[in-house]
């Protein structure tokens, strides 16, 4: 049987599997440490009595269902491991990172899976019968269209939660950003500076006229969820119109988990709001459109040669959402035909983008390789929603941003 043993050292306490024999332990200023690890018979009592160790010392714990072992398979740094050690001591950890999707530098080993009640994971899942235990998979993005096929998910009722959230603060800059770049006509002013050149009295002309600012633009938002949210929150800081379209056309709280200081978690923002029937209409009153919706079979394609003509000439289309969500042989042709003003893309279809695409050469798109969402602070806030959910799961309680196998996001 393993057994957990709580050792006091400090002003905390670490806990430990006991399953080998080990040697000797000490007393320092009235705490118990333990130098090595200390055998079955010492703690079962099948030592004589004056052998064993003082009851009063050390709390033995059998593994019961209380208490849950976590495989996370990311790289996360010790000080994040230990915080949820920290929070939760008598969670077990197991770390197993990947080196590549799919890829770990060494095999999870099946008795780690058997055992495993909690995965925190982005593309490592087991089938059903190798995890008999797990209740809960922690996704570590905010999209789950890379589980929502697998067995893991269609062919049981585990739990799954999103990093939702996450994302907020950074790709609501991202999408500041490349908006007032392209509105500044920033690519231009640093395909000057690579060129050593200053600009000819016509062409800076030229710049000074038609460089605009975002003040009273209407930026439209397509899934209002925390990276719509929180776009918004930024926008309206400049000035900007925010309209909002989802699936219902409501306004909603924001449910799920946000960083303090962030998002609108009312739905106050948008001027006014459209439901999904209403995409062409929306589009005609945005200066910026924004797609920020998850990947679901009803939003492919949703931007297609019908949705890009419906925009006004001069609108700048901002994809954060994934690359299916808009037709690109579509969008391509809109760019090079001036249906549209621009395009920023952090996603495209497929990725990596091939080098002979035209959009590397169009000099209306600002490309960046899906890295908007990419930030320092992003496992910190992973592992915020994974020990709020471990404390929610052990009250009984329901999780945030649980996954919807109906909806698909």
């Amino acid at each position: 049987m393993a057994w957990r043993v709580q050792l006091c050292t400090g002003s905390s306490a670490r806990h430990h599997q006991v399953n080998h024999v080990g040697y000797f332990y000490r007393l320092l200023g009235g705490w118990l440490t333990l130098t090595s690890l200390i055998s079955d018979a010492a703690v079962t009592g099948s030592l004589p009595a004056k052998q064993r160790i003082p009851s009063t010392l050390i709390s033995i714990h059998t593994m019961t269902a209380s208490q849950e072992v976590l495989l996370i398979t990311r790289p996360f740094s010790d000080d994040l491991i230990d915080r949820l050690r920290h929070a939760y001591p008598d969670l077990t950890v197991h770390s197993y990172p990947d080196a590549a999707p799919g890829q770990h530098s060494k095999e999870i080993p099946a008795e780690v899976w058997k055992e495993t009640t909690v995965l925190l994971t982005l593309f490592t899942f087991p089938e059903p019968s190798q995890a008999p235990n797990l209740k809960w998979i922690q996704l570590y993005s905010a999209g789950a269209n890379q589980i929502a096929h697998r067995p893991i998910c269609t062919g049981t009722t585990i739990k799954i939660t999103t990093a939702s959230g996450v994302h907020g603060p950074q790709i609501g800059e991202w999408v500041l950003m490349t908006t007032l770049a392209h509105y500044h006509l920033f690519p231009h002013s640093i395909a000057l500076k690579n060129e050593s050149r200053w600009p000819e009295p016509p062409e800076r002309m030229t710049m000074l006229r038609t460089t605009r600012e975002v003040y009273k633009r209407t930026m439209g938002i397509a899934g209002y969820g925390s990276i719509g949210r929180n776009t918004a929150r930024l926008a309206a800081a400049f000035g900007v119109r925010v309209l909002a379209l989802t699936g219902s056309g409501k306004k909603s709280a924001d449910t799920g988990y946000v960083p303090p200081g962030t998002g609108d978690p009312e739905g106050d923002i948008p001027e006014k709001w459209y439901s999904a029937d209403q995409l062409n209409e929306f589009l005609s009153e945005c200066d910026i459109v924004v797609l920020a919706v998850p990947l679901t079979e009803k939003t492919k394609h949703m931007i297609s040669t019908k949705e890009l003509e419906a925009m006004k000439s001069d609108a700048l289309l901002v994809n954060v959402a994934r690359g299916d969500v808009v037709d690109q042989d579509a969008l391509i042709n809109a760019l090079k035909e001036k249906t549209i003003g621009g395009a920023a893309l952090d996603v495209t279809q497929p990725e990596p983008l091939p080098s002979d695409s035209e959009l590397y050469k169009l000099d209306n798109v600002i490309l960046t390789p899906h890295v908007s969402g990419a930030s320092n602070a992003y496992d910190e806030r992973v592992v915020d929603i994974t020990v709020e959910n471990l404390r929610r799961l052990k009250d009984g309680k329901e999780v945030v941003n649980l996954f919807s196998r109906e909806k698909g996001y």
